[in-house]
């Protein structure tokens, strides 16, 4: 099972001085959401949910992403897993004039084909600018980002047509290799400990209740279930995966240290006309001798994990730690 994907580097100049709020993920997903909405829907009066064109409109898949009436897939859901994720760098969120602020996107599968339509997305909502005091911006490059030391430009203001690029890919099976290899007593699975580091809330649900208390088979049927369904309806690959033994294996990897605070965004939700708050958990946590689970683990990297991904939450870097015992 694959996902096929791309991570996009977005950079913009700041035409006055600009204060971002710090869940700027949520803002970049609405006014790009509405500058795709003027781009791709041909029915503007009517609301997405009962729109008849709903199951065949390019902004209901990549921003609603409706369950089809007739998939026994994720049927219980009325909405299925985006076909993206945003990230946008907490390091800073004052700019000057002439500043460069930067945001990521990502894109799974079919998503890959519609790129154009989200830099014309942002090279609008910039002409329009953001804020209460509509703060102009200019696009001025969108960057293919390969690896941490390997990027394409593939446009830029200079010469606005946007060049080919490459699509990476993710394999699920691959990653699993070490993990179905591990046994309890190995000794190659004793020597490193893994920490993952969330940069943005962790934010899930176990019967209907979130989660605190995060435990390691917590993440990884987490991962594998996010990865599965991107997979399905994204890819059109389909699992054919125990997954049942592979979170049995990672109910046994303990939690070494945590260091974790609970941390609460507002938005507006323009579905519901009402102001709403969601969180999640932010900061590390180190899991006892669990190298085996490194590949996995990269992929949620990329695709993030928990509820609400699309916002950016779930974004988390792994950290490979020697165990001195």
């Amino acid at each position: 099972m694959k996902i096929e994907y791309t991570k996009f580097l977005f950079e913009i100049e700041a035409g006055e001085r600009i204060r971002l709020n710090p869940f700027f993920e949520n803002t970049l997903r609405g006014m790009i959401g509405a500058q795709l909405h003027k781009l791709c829907c041909s029915n503007t009066l009517e609301k997405c949910a009962s729109c008849p064109d709903m199951h065949g409109c390019l902004y209901s898949y990549l921003y609603n992403t409706p369950a089809k009436a007739d998939s026994d897939y994720l049927s219980k859901y009325n909405a299925l897993p985006h076909p993206y994720v945003f990230y946008f760098p907490r390091n800073r969120l004052i700019f000057e004039k002439g500043d460069t602020i930067i945001f990521y996107l990502t894109l799974f599968g079919r998503a890959l084909n519609y790129l154009s339509y989200y830099v014309h997305a942002v090279s609008n909502l910039c002409k329009a600018g953001i804020g209460r005091n509509r703060a102009p911006l200019k696009l001025k490059c969108v960057e293919a980002v390969y690896s941490e030391t390997l990027r394409e430009k593939i446009y830029t203001v200079e010469e606005p047509f946007l060049n080919s690029f490459k699509r990476l890919t993710l394999d699920l099976e691959s990653a699993l290799i070490p993990v179905m290899l591990k046994t309890q007593d190995s000794e190659t699975a004793k020597n490193k400990d893994i920490k993952l580091n969330f940069n943005t809330a962790f934010r899930i649900k176990e019967n209907e209740k979130l989660v605190s208390e995060i435990e390691f088979s917590t993440i990884i049927k987490n991962l594998l279930r996010r990865f599965s369904n991107i997979a399905h309806f994204h890819c059109g690959q389909n699992a054919n995966i125990d997954f049942k033994t592979i979170i049995a294996k990672a109910a046994v990897v303990a939690a070494l240290k945590k260091d974790v605070n609970w941390i609460e965004y507002e938005r507006f939700s323009a579905r519901q006309n009402a102001k709403m708050k969601i969180g999640g958990i932010i900061g590390d946590i180190t899991f006892k001798s669990a190298e085996a689970w490194k590949d996995l683990l990269k992929i949620g990297e990329t695709i993030h994990i928990g509820k609400n991904t699309s916002f950016g939450f779930g974004n988390y870097n792994i950290e490979v730690i020697n165990n001195v015992e």
